[in-house]
């Protein structure tokens, strides 16, 4: 599988001298440069942001048990699109960011709502007293939801807030 470190400073760093073209599209959004480095060869002070392996579905869906069986001990692992399965610290995902800011704030999770459409939003959805899938989500994370809403084109974040909030 394809894989790549982004730095703090969002440069893509590869060992795959093939790169993708889902690595060369994160790059261009990101506006940043695709450095093809070994792990050996990275600068002892780099400051990775996050880890990604990226491919195509197919090969992300076969190769997805057996990343989570040997890293999801010490880290999370979390799909991320069609595209991306990325490695993270155990305690980074949206829930836990929420929780944080919450607690700071002072905020019940009974009184959040949170609007999402992937797996990497379902720890976000346990967390929160109104979890909202959208319509084009998957169906994986529409198991999580309280309300499914229209999809994004479809202005369902907009649909929710009227009916939850502005009501």
């Amino acid at each position: 599988m394809q894989y790549y470190a982004l730095d703090t400073d969002s440069n893509i760093y590869t060992g795959n001298h093939d790169v993708s073209r889902v690595v060369a599209l994160q790059a261009w959004e990101n506006r940043s440069g695709i450095f093809i480095r070994t792990p050996e060869e990275l600068p002892d002070d780099i400051a990775i942001a996050k880890f990604d392996f990226v491919g195509e579905e197919d090969v992300l869906n076969l190769n997805e048990p057996q990343v989570v069986q040997d890293l999801n001990d010490d880290h999370s692992v979390i799909r991320e699109g069609t595209v991306f399965l990325a490695v993270l610290n155990s305690n980074a995902n949206k829930g836990a960011g929420l929780q944080t800011l919450a607690d700071h704030l002072k905020i019940d999770p009974d009184e959040i709502m949170a609007f999402g459409d992937e797996r990497n939003d379902i720890a976000m959805f346990k967390y929160v007293g109104n979890a909202i899938c959208m319509k084009n989500g998957t169906d994986h994370a529409k198991k999580y939801a309280d309300y499914i809403t229209d999809t994004n084109i479809n202005d369902g974040i907009s649909k929710a807030m009227n009916k939850f909030v502005f009501a």
